[in-house]
């Protein structure tokens, strides 16, 4: 490993790429290459994972800003894989197939490890909901739902990246044609090499790509499905939600409505007190059975009052 400062003609020269390519993996141009990608040229790979940006040669690699969290993961998966200790006996890939391995694998594996703490505290939150509806609890089924978006999103992306990638056979024959002395024709995408073995090495190495991408594709068509899972939950849980407030707010306004109609019937019965109360005489307060008549017949008209509007409000289905 060793850090270098080039400029983009020094590495265009380098990697033998064109200045149109650079933009795929220009981490200055982050919003208008935001969507993962990977670009076969014929010396380089140009990889753009997020915060993995890289350009994979035959014999090396070049990481933009290494130091983030997509290139640390990615250099934690690659070195121990270029170890000849770490082989075993087994079959070596070529440098640039390593490459794209690893940085398949640190891109799929810290989708699934945001995954797997994402979704205990989803999971938690549905037991708890509807039942306690607190800021603090509904605050953070929405933070769980901003994140399971965001998840979703770049496993969705990645996923349509594999995919296009599966069904460009032409690109996946430039990978293994890459370092050696290979062409593919456009027409029928058949593959002629001048040497007779190093064909049969990239028919192989061909059926091997297709079934690397194909467990990386499983492995994030999982990844984003979970994640739309929990996603569809939290939403279910959040039309619950809606429903069990509406419900609520509903019990409050017929309260608010009887509250309204027993207070429209004991204004009746102020009416009529406020009208004995004038300083004007009737003559009825005359008479001691005046007081007790008067104020029989205000609860009396009140009570009936009430249960005329209630039923009336009842057979409208307002109440």
């Amino acid at each position: 490993m060793s850090k270098k400062k080039i400029n983009r003609r020094q590495l265009l020269k380098s990697s033998g790429l064109r200045p149109r390519d650079i933009r795929s993996v220009d981490p200055s141009l982050w919003l208008t290459n935001s969507m993962p990608s990977l670009l076969v040229r014929e010396q380089a790979i140009l990889l753009n994972f997020g915060s993995l940006r890289a350009i994979a040669m035959p014999e090396r690699v070049l990481i933009f800003d290494y130091n983030r969290k997509g290139g640390k993961a990615f250099l934690e998966l690659l070195l121990p894989r270029l170890n000849p200790k770490n082989v075993n006996g087994g079959s070596c890939m070529p440098f640039e197939l390593e490459v794209v391995e690893a940085a398949l694998l640190s891109r799929i594996q810290r989708l699934e490890q945001r995954l797997m703490d994402v979704e205990p505290q989803v999971l938690a939150l549905l037991e708890v909901l509807p039942n306690r509806l607190t800021a603090n609890v509904l605050e953070q089924l929405r933070i769980s739902k901003q994140t399971l978006v965001e998840l979703g999103s770049r496993a969705g992306a990645l996923k349509q990246m594999l995919l296009d990638l599966l069904e460009d056979p032409h690109e996946i024959r430039r990978i293994c044609i890459m370092g050696r002395n290979c062409t593919v024709r456009k027409g029928n995408n058949e593959m002629e090499c001048s040497v007779p073995t190093e064909k049969q090495i990239a028919e192989e190495e061909e059926e091997e790509i297709e079934m690397l991408l194909e467990n990386y594709l499983q492995r994030c068509e999982s990844c984003h499905g979970q994640a739309e899972r929990l996603l569809d939950s939290a939403r279910e849980m959040e039309d619950s939600i809606a429903v069990n407030l509406s419900s609520r707010r509903l019990e409050v306004s017929r309260v608010e409505l009887l509250l309204q109609v027993g207070t429209f019937c004991v204004a009746i019965g102020a009416l009529v007190a406020g009208i004995f109360g004038m300083n004007l005489k009737s003559y009825l307060e005359e008479h001691v059975w005046a007081f007790w008549l008067t104020t029989a017949g205000i609860i009396v008209g009140g009570v009936a009052a009430f249960f005329i509007m209630y039923s009336y409000l009842k057979s409208r289905r307002i109440l």
